[in-house]
């Protein structure tokens, strides 16, 4: 068992211990790992001290080394001491003495040697011990002089008038002073390593150990170093046994306890009762009813807590793992701020907020002059730019800085309808109607879809999305691909002469101007085809092209539905 491990373990069985709620089964763990770990004995006999000066808690037997640690603040032998001091014989008081000169010669006898018995010497060492522990308490400094954590960010940050102006770089003090968060996000960092995020309203109060909620929702994120942060609520103490963990202190005292990855040991109850003692382990929930004083399970919410701001982009990350490069494509963040059937023009690089009149009217076909250019998105500033694939261009440009690709097969300067957020459709018949792949429906808020028609390209910058949320890490590009099928079906179109609408397209995923993926002749009968290309820390730009196929048929609406960047929280 490594020491972080057995750290872990024993923080468990003394907050056990010092509530009164350990199992006999857990004291003789406890015990046998007191006998086995030096460190653990002299951690836990320092911990008696204090607890023994101020709380007066029985502690468990020890032998050993950790046995002649704790016989210096063993009770028998004060007993000891002050049975000898009543047996001792009394001090006589000197004679009075003629009136004496104001000047005289004293002369001091000499100092008699005494031997020092066993029993004098631990009573020195006792005496020394509790006159360096004093002095260490005089000279440790005051609790509103522990500054004990950094304000890392802030996002729409209001504080109460009351509260000290805090800004990003500031310090805070453990000075049992509350701070009142009338709303907004803040982003703290103890200096032992562990983040806390705290969302308004909220009322709390820093501490050197934790941290205390009088109501309002926090994320905490604790490092090894850490280990035994404490979030602590007017009725619950929520103890860090190595988690991520998110807490919700309601007005009324009752509170939650959301465990994201590894466990936290809930002491429920108010202060001076009996505690109920619960361990809540990974992606498990729990809330405490202060009114019925018991411990109810509850879903697990892993999004319902900040876990990252980032005040330069306005991103606010609740945990979802997934970026939606489709919501990127309506304008948004790729968190769900981007606004649905918003688009691109391929020919021109513009971003437009909703589909432009005339289009839907004529239903006209937009012919990009001077095939092969390439068009920066400048108004997005997470894409890089969009670009017609004409095959007889190349290399067709891909990036803006310069990335070409030769491999395109098939690709014309006509296109239609250019590349939207959604499922859209510039049809009198068709008009905003949503695609489908498999009988399943997307293009909608939940099940997020790129639509473009054939001949048209976009390229992702991989390193803007990074820098938007610095503390995930993107591991891999994943989406479904399909022709429509809603457009092959409606009866208005003319059908071809097997009576089928929709054409054949071909389909490619291209990294840094590499290909990663690529998929000819789809035709909406080949039903839903399933893309995973890995994605390393160094890739740069991620592309999707939609090109058509030698069949010469029109109707080539392609889809990519869910298309996401999967992430994860990176490192510290």
């Amino acid at each position: 068992m490594d020491d972080y491990t057995t750290t872990r373990q024993f923080s468990e069985l003394l907050l056990k211990f010092r509530e009164g709620v350990m199992s006999d089964e857990e004291f003789r763990h406890f015990e046998d790992l007191l006998r086995a770990n030096p460190q653990v004995c002299r951690y836990y006999v320092e911990s008696s001290v204090l607890q023994s000066l101020f709380r007066g808690r029985k502690s468990a037997s020890l032998s050993g080394s950790c046995a002649a640690a704790q016989t210096a603040w063993d009770p028998q032998l004060w007993d000891e001491l002050a049975a000898y001091e009543k047996q001792a014989p009394a001090l006589q008081a000197p004679e009075e003495t003629p009136q004496r000169q104001v000047i005289q010669k004293v002369v001091y006898p000499p100092r008699e040697r005494r031997k020092l018995t066993p029993f004098s010497i631990v009573v020195l060492l006792n005496t020394a011990a509790i006159v360096l522990f004093f002095v260490f308490l005089r000279f440790v400094p005051p609790k509103g002089e522990h500054e004990v954590a950094t304000l890392l960010d802030q996002l729409g940050a209001q504080w109460g008038q009351a509260d000290p102006a805090l800004r990003p770089g500031g310090r805070l003090r453990a000075n049992g002073q509350s701070l009142h968060l009338q709303s907004g996000i803040v982003h703290l960092r103890y200096d032992n390593g562990v983040d806390v995020l705290v969302e308004g309203p909220a009322v709390f109060e820093m501490s050197k150990s934790g941290v205390y909620v009088e109501y309002g929702r926090l994320y905490s994120r604790v490092s090894q170093t850490g280990l035994g942060f404490m979030v602590q609520t007017p009725t619950s103490r929520f103890v860090d046994l190595g988690t991520e963990f998110g807490v919700h202190a309601q007005v009324n005292g009752t509170a939650e306890v959301h465990v994201i990855k590894g466990s936290v040991q809930l002491f429920a109850g108010p202060q001076q009762k009996a505690k109920n003692s619960l361990t809540v382990s990974e992606n498990k929930a729990v809330r405490y009813d202060a009114y019925g004083a018991k411990i109810e399970q509850i879903p697990v919410a892993k999004e319902a807590f900040v876990r990252a701001i980032d005040s330069n982009t306005n991103m606010v990350w609740r945990g979802q793992q997934r970026i939606d490069l489709a919501d990127i494509v309506g304008g948004g963040n790729g968190l769900g701020t981007g606004k649905l059937d918003s688009g691109i023009e391929t020919n021109t690089g513009r971003w437009f907020e909703s589909p432009d009149p005339d289009l839907v009217q004529s239903k006209v076909t937009g012919i990009l002059s001077g095939a092969g250019e390439y068009n920066k998105v400048s108004s997005l500033a997470l894409i890089d730019g969009v670009f017609v694939p004409d095959s007889r261009e190349a290399p067709v440009q891909i990036t803006s800085v310069g990335h070409t690709f030769s491999g395109f097969v098939d690709g014309r300067e006509v296109f239609w309808g250019n590349i939207f957020n959604g499922a859209w459709h510039a049809s009198d018949t068709a008009l905003k109607h949503q695609l489908k792949l498999n009988g399943q429906t997307y293009g909608t808020p939940g099940n997020p879809a790129i639509s473009l028609h054939s001949n048209q390209g976009i390229t992702f910058d991989l390193q803007a999305i990074r820098r938007t949320l610095p503390c995930a890490k993107i591991l891999r590009f994943t989406s479904l691909f399909g022709v429509s099928e809603t457009v092959a079906l409606v009866p208005s179109f003319s059908p071809s002469a097997d009576g089928l609408n929709s054409g054949k397209v071909n389909c490619w995923v291209l990294i840094d101007g590499k290909e990663r993926f690529n998929r000819n002749c789809v035709s909406y009968l080949d039903g839903v085809i399933e893309i995973e290309v890995d994605i390393q820390d160094e890739d740069c730009f991620l592309t999707l092209v939609v090109t058509e196929s030698n069949d010469r048929r029109a109707y080539d609406w392609a889809l990519f539905a869910r298309p996401s960047l999967l992430i994860e929280m990176a490192a510290n």
